[in-house]
């Protein structure tokens, strides 16, 4: 139930929101700081029955109030921890990921320098004879021997 903002429990002592209400609008001090109602209030220094049980009664329900207010705090603090952990949960799962890309990607880098470095090898060992050979294409016929 609701009461002013706050989530009242209906706990072992049987307490609803009306005795709840009805404690505290029974207890509430006037302007002259007297009792609202002034037949519970009894002379100064002398506690009546029905203002002690007044009395517990709203002690009562302020600590039902506070209980109430104190597990609402924890609910949500633990439905944020939840977010948090599934948030955390989902980043882990996105770094496996980027790590096994990541792993494919340095496989690739290293195959494809291995290549160029095999292909600038082949260039300056065979360089030469290919450049000969293919001067040797275009040159003229080679003369008769002298004889």
């Amino acid at each position: 139930m609701s009461d002013g903002g706050y989530v009242i429990r209906l706990g072992p002592l049987g307490a609803t929101a009306t005795t709840v209400a009805s404690a505290l609008a029974a207890t509430q001090l006037s302007p002259d700081m007297g009792y609202a109602n002034p037949s519970q209030a009894g002379r100064v220094g002398e506690a009546t029955e029905t203002s002690m049980s007044i009395d517990e009664r709203l002690l009562n329900a302020k600590i039902e109030a506070s209980e109430a207010r104190t597990d609402a705090k924890f609910s949500q603090f633990m439905a944020e921890l939840r977010l948090v952990s599934a948030g955390v949960s989902q980043l882990s799962n996105d770094m496996s990921e980027v790590k096994s890309q990541t792993s494919t990607l340095k496989w690739n880098i290293v195959g494809t320098g291995l290549a160029i470095g095999g292909l600038i090898l082949a260039i300056f060992a065979f360089g030469t004879q290919m450049l000969e050979f293919a001067l040797g294409l275009f040159t003229a016929a080679p003369t008769a021997p002298p004889g």
